[in-house]
Formats: structure tokens, C-alpha cells, sequence
């Protein structure tokens, strides 16, 4: 198609674009629309030359246009406004549009052309972008957490609003320099290192550290990030979070000193009762006991001068043998377990040597000991521990394991010593060591504990139970003199 001028050429060229174009005069009225124009705005180019614009714009939108197009001027000749509008269906569209301005020799504004374009979509990528953000601080400020990064190769640290509030934003200027004078001096070696070792490792960074703030307070972090490469794996950058753990830490603390405080009153408690059932065990078998073995004499005495005439009497005599006999054998079984006497006068080695021995009486099941080849004398309380573990662990197993075979080994090492109990029963399992009803195995796990030592219990399904008690005994051997 030939173009007899310029114009029309122009005029063509126009028509061909995918953006509206309007040109209007000063007062708003148009003077040309393209087709794009007319198609989206739902009506003919004569519907809307000689017409003015306001129509067409968002209302609420009509103070704001017409504001930035006053702004135009010689000097100024092109304004950009991002507006609403209607479309010929009626429905509200975003449109940006480039207003440029034409003035006469005097500087009069004649005519406007607005070039737009439809960026509905990206304002309400805009807006969703906006929702998200505002969703993200919400949850940041709600769990007191700040996101952070720090670019390698500039050396600049972004912080969030959360963080700037969380250490304070007076001394920092979104420099690594500038945070690392934040970090407690004690700290801070640990921190580098652990971020050196993200970045070697190709591993996640992961800290707990002080923050002092400009205010000289000293709070508590727990930090977190992740670095990143580039194709020849060169780090680029460490992105994270953080989080205030201050008051944490001070829960932690408070419930450490009452942990200890509990422990120290266990432990007062523990040597409480071992001094009751000491005493107990004494009383019975130095006052029931002696007693017990008077009678005994004394039924004896009557026995053997009976006249042979009263049998009757004879046999009730007899039955009255049997019955302190059994009584006496009753006053020490209860005094062994109250405190085994052979643990006072021969040591821990002959004390579980001589359980074993009962154990066997008593349960019917095979039961092996292998003693130490040496042994060490123990103070009065580790000598005590252990061998309340070992009942323990003994007593568990006649009552829950099922076993038909149990092995105690008893180990002197350099500087510990090692007492394992082994048997082939059901097998405890993780839930059962873990209950909190277990409180046959709490006591051992808190015996241990008194005596620095390390007690591990480990099951199998049908093959049996271990219970291994690990204790140090540099701090507690005792001179061989007893001092």
C-alpha cells in the first residue's frame, strides 16, 4: 500500500503497535486513538474524538492524572503515571501510559499524546509480592527471627528490619566488619570458624552465640545459614536467619541450678537412707539376730531334757527349731539387702561375687561371674553406687526379662572401672529405658550420675538386655592404709 505522506505513514505505524494511543487536546478532549485504542475501550474512534478522557479513568485515579500532566512544560515535556481504568466491558484494568507534551512558540500546552500499556498483571504480581512480605514479617516478628545475608565477594551484610532491631542498628553499616565487633570477643573465633567450615564442608552454618548491642546489652542468638556457589564453586554468598534465644538461655540456666540443686538433694537423700539402712540392718542383726540365736540356744536347752515319754512335745519343739531357724535365715537375707555386710568388710569384688551366688539360690537361673584379675579399694559412696545398680539391674531382670542365662563381668582399667550385666532375655526396648514410669532404671541412670559415672542400657528384641555402668575412679581410689 502506498503512503501519499508522511502522516499517513505515521498514521500506520500507529495502528500497527499493541499499546493505546490517544492524543488529547489541552482540555482533555482527543484529537486521534488508534485502533488498539478503540478496541479496548470498546468504542469507535467517533464515539470518542471530540470527547474527553476523564471518563474513562478510575475516578478515585482523575485528581492524581490530572496533577502529574500540570507538571508538564518545555523543560518537562514527558510525565508517566500508573493508573486505573475501565475497559469496554466495564472491567478496571492498571495501565501505565507515557504522556508526552506539545507546546506552541510560547510554551502553551496544545496537545498530549499518552502512549499506554496494560501492567495489570504486574500489579498483582506487585501485590502478591507485597502479601508475602507482609505475611513473612508477621511470622519473623511473631518468633522473633531476622533474616540476614553476606555477599563474599563484596564483603556487604544485609540485615532485616528483625535484625536491625534484634542487635540494634546504631553501629552497623552492612559491613562483615561491623558485625563481627558486635560478636562477644569470646565467641566470635568459634563463630568464624564455624562459618569457614559451611563453606569448606559445603555444609549448612549453624551457631549459638552473644550479640553485645550498642547499648552494652548482651543478648543470646541462635544463627543459621546456607552457602552458595557458583558453577566453579567459588562461594558467593551465606544466607540465614536468626534468632533471639536470650530468654531460653536463662530458662536453660534456671533449670540447670535446680537440676543441680535436686541432684545435690538426691544425693543427700541417697546417703541418708544408705545410713538408715545401715543402721537398720545393724539393729536387726545385732539385737533380733542375737536374740533370734538365744532362743535357739535356749529351745535347744529344753529339747535335750525332755523326757522321752512326751513325744508330742518333742516334735512341737522340733517345729518350733524349724520356725526360728527359718527366722534367723529371714534376719539375714533382710540385713544383706539392706547393706551386705561382706561390702563393708571385703569389698565391692566379694560383695557382687556373693550376690551372684544368692541370685542363683534364688532364681534357679545360671547365672556367671568373671571377677577382675586386680581390683582397686573404692570410698564408701562409689562402692555403694555400684552395687545398687547391680541389685537393680538384677532385680530387673528376674522380674521382667524372661531370661534363662545371665553374665556379670566386674573390669579394673586405668583410672575406671567397668561393671557389665548381661542377659539373653526379651530385650528392653528405647520406649521402656525412656518411660517415665521406669523408675527402677531413673534410679540407676541418677546413682551413676552421683558417682560421675555413665550408664548405658542397650536391648535387642528377644536377645537380651545389656546394662554397662562406666565409673572414674582416680578421684575416688582410696590409699590401701584406709586413709
Amino acid at each position: 500500500m502506498k503512503c501519499s505522506n508522511d502522516e499517513d505513514r505515521y498514521r500506520l505505524v500507529v495502528e500497527d503497535l499493541t499499546e493505546v494511543i490517544s492524543r488529547f487536546n489541552a482540555d482533555g478532549t482527543y484529537s486521534f486513538v488508534n485502533e488498539v485504542y478503540c478496541r479496548f475501550f470498546g468504542k469507535s474512534s467517533e464515539e470518542l474524538l471530540g470527547s474527553r478522557w476523564q471518563p474513562v479513568a478510575y475516578a478515585e485515579d482523575i485528581p492524581m492524572i490530572e496533577a502529574k500532566l500540570a507538571t508538564l512544560s518545555p523543560d518537562h515535556p514527558v510525565v508517566v503515571v500508573e493508573n486505573r481504568v475501565y475497559s469496554g466491558t466495564g472491567a478496571v484494568h492498571w495501565f501505565q501510559f507515557v504522556n508526552r507534551g506539545f507546546f506552541d512558540k510560547k510554551g502553551h500546552l496544545i496537545e498530549v499524546q499518552a502512549v499506554g500499556r496494560d501492567i495489570s498483571a504486574l500489579k498483582q504480581a506487585e501485590a502478591a509480592l507485597r502479601s508475602s512480605e507482609e505475611r513473612l514479617n508477621i511470622a519473623l516478628n511473631a518468633t522473633q527471627m531476622g533474616v540476614w545475608e553476606w555477599d563474599v565477594q563484596t564483603n556487604a551484610v544485609y540485615w532485616s528490619p528483625q535484625c536491625l532491631a534484634m542487635h540494634g542498628s546504631a553501629n552497623f553499616d552492612g559491613t562483615v566488619n561491623s558485625f563481627t565487633r558486635m560478636v562477644h570477643p569470646d565467641d566470635l573465633p568459634r563463630v568464624l570458624a564455624a562459618i569457614d567450615r559451611a563453606f569448606a564442608d559445603h555444609a549448612d552454618f549453624v551457631a549459638e552465640y552473644r550479640m553485645i548491642r550498642p547499648d552494652g546489652l548482651v543478648r543470646w542468638v541462635s544463627d543459621s545459614g546456607r552457602p552458595s556457589y557458583d558453577a566453579s564453586g567459588k562461594s558467593l554468598r551465606l544466607i540465614g536467619t536468626v534468632r533471639d534465644i536470650t530468654d531460653q538461655k536463662k530458662t536453660q540456666e534456671d533449670l540447670k541450678r535446680l537440676h543441680e540443686k535436686m541432684s545435690d538433694l538426691n544425693a543427700h537423700l541417697e546417703t541418708v537412707r544408705e545410713q538408715e539402712r545401715l543402721a537398720i540392718s545393724r539393729e536387726i542383726h545385732d539385737e533380733v539376730g542375737q536374740s533370734l540365736t538365744a532362743l535357739k540356744l535356749d529351745l535347744s536347752w529344753i529339747q535335750n531334757r525332755v523326757a522321752k515319754p512326751h513325744p508330742e512335745l518333742k516334735e512341737r519343739l522340733t517345729e518350733m527349731r524349724k520356725g526360728l531357724d527359718y527366722l534367723i535365715a529371714k534376719a539375714q537375707h533382710i540385713t544383706a539387702e539392706l547393706r551386705p555386710p561382706l561390702l563393708d568388710n571385703l569389698g565391692l569384688v566379694a560383695a557382687i561375687e556373693w550376690q551372684v551366688r544368692q541370685f542363683r539360690k534364688r532364681s534357679g537361673l545360671e547365672c556367671r561371674y568373671l571377677p577382675p584379675e586386680g581390683a582397686h579399694p573404692l570410698d564408701e559412696k562409689t562402692a555403694t553406687a555400684v552395687m545398687r545398680i547391680f541389685q537393680e539391674a538384677m532385680t530387673n531382670i528376674l522380674r521382667h526379662a524372661h531370661a534363662t542365662l545371665v553374665e556379670v563381668s566386674l573390669y579394673f582399667g586405668e583410672g575406671y572401672l567397668e561393671l557389665e550385666i548381661a542377659d539373653n532375655g526379651s530385650g528392653i526396648s528405647p520406649e521402656e529405658i525412656g518411660s517415665t514410669t521406669a523408675y527402677g532404671v531413673m534410679g540407676m541412670q541418677e546413682r551413676a550420675r552421683l558417682c560421675q559415672g555413665e550408664l548405658e542400657i542397650t536391648g535387642r528384641p528377644g536377645k537380651g538386655t545389656t546394662v554397662t555402668l562406666t565409673v572414674p575412679i582416680d578421684s575416688v581410689l582410696v590409699a590401701e592404709n584406709g586413709g
